[in-house]
């Protein structure tokens, strides 16, 4: 998340990869596949258990003017180290990806004695490395655990070319020429409408309130008519404010989470993705929501982080945003939320509006 968070975790990952870790160069080329962006100024954690990479996690590495870990840092590197132990049989490794430090720097090394700090009495860091970005070419260096067959430095493969970055991109559709900075700029938000007075981004709008169900099921069958005959380019202000106003309907928003799984998937990325974009407040954290979910439930934690972000910035009380934002720090596997697809396919039929059935895997 972003560093001025201070209490979250990005990109975490908890499916079972199977690959092949020959040294510490196998294992930091991995972490760009696994969290879906390559990142900097970073501490990852990756939990190992049996040749599988069954979670991992990032956030910035924030440091204060002496190179010391601030506070809200500990805090997030206990918590991710509490569901690593939680693992049974697993082996937390750490790779800090900084460049403000000399590789063997008292800095990183306090980092690492941190973690292990942290760990229950039976785990140990089985290694903890320093690479100043993860680049074709970089050098890493590793400074904790055991050393292994490698000598304890190497020099990068380049990561968007490995068989677990083409594994992604293949079977989950996941780009890896992107940053986090990549990410965030994705939904950064468009210029406003320059027309005075228009609906959507007029500071004294009111949110809509639906009148009943007859209110809903025309709200969900707008937005469906919109995934469904997408228009293309700009959207007008007037269907941006139907957008909103579907968006804003608790049924309808409930109803329209079962599209993620669908063969809307990606029009409904667009469409979400534009809302978060040119929506304001409420309709606007709405949207970020939902686009937070159908990340989220593709296996995609750090673009469900991002949005996320983006949501609770545009309405802190937003208990859908809060509740996916508690579930991805806790470490909740995006399985899960396929259990609660019932309710949202089960209030589709009851406003009488037909959502497509579920044509996507579940991730992992």
């Amino acid at each position: 998340m972003n560093s001025d968070s201070g209490a979250s975790a990005d990109g975490l990952d908890q499916h079972p990869h199977t690959v092949r870790i020959h040294g510490g160069g196998d294992l930091i080329a991995a972490i760009g596949p696994l969290l879906g962006f390559l990142p900097e100024r970073s501490i990852v954690l990756i939990c190992l258990r049996g040749g599988q990479i069954r979670m991992s996690m990032r956030h910035d590495l924030l440091l204060d003017h002496r190179g010391t870990p601030v506070p809200a840092l500990v805090g997030v590197l206990r918590r991710l180290a509490a569901l690593c132990s939680d693992h049974e049989d697993s082996v937390l490794y750490a790779v800090i990806v900084d460049d403000r430090y000399p590789d063997h720097s008292t800095v990183y090394a306090e980092v690492m004695e941190l973690i292990e700090g942290l760990l229950a009495d039976d785990r140990a860091l089985g290694g903890g490395y320093v690479v100043p970005e993860i680049e074709a070419g970089a050098r890493w260096t590793q400074i904790a655990g055991a050393v292994g067959t490698d000598d304890g430095t190497g020099v990068l493969e380049d990561p968007r070319t490995t068989p677990l970055a083409i594994a992604h991109a293949v079977v989950g559709g996941r780009r890896m020429l992107r940053t986090r900075a990549e990410l965030v700029a994705s939904l950064e938000p468009l210029t406003p409408c320059d027309a005075v007075a228009c609906p959507v981004h007029t500071p004294a709008r009111r949110d809509p309130i639906d009148a009943g169900p007859s209110a809903a099921e025309d709200h969900l069958a707008t937005v469906m008519r919109m995934l469904t005959h997408p228009a293309g380019g700009q959207m007008s202000c007037r269907r941006l404010e139907r957008l909103a106003a579907g968006l804003t309907s608790i049924p309808a928003r409930d109803a329209l989470l079962a599209v993620a799984v669908t063969d809307l998937h990606d029009v409904a990325e667009a469409l979400w993705r534009l809302g978060a974009r040119r929506l304001r407040g409420r309709p606007q954290a709405a949207a970020a929501t939902l686009l937070a979910h159908l990340y989220y439930i593709s296996g995609d934690g750090a673009a469900a982080g991002v949005a996320l972000d983006v949501a609770l910035a545009a309405d802190p009380h937003a208990s859908l945003a809060r509740l996916l934002d508690r579930s991805l720090r806790a470490g909740m596997h995006p399985s899960t939320l396929w259990d609660l697809l019932g309710d949202s396919y089960a209030i589709a039929d009851d406003l009488g509006v037909r959502i497509p059935p579920p044509t996507r895997r579940i991730a992992g």
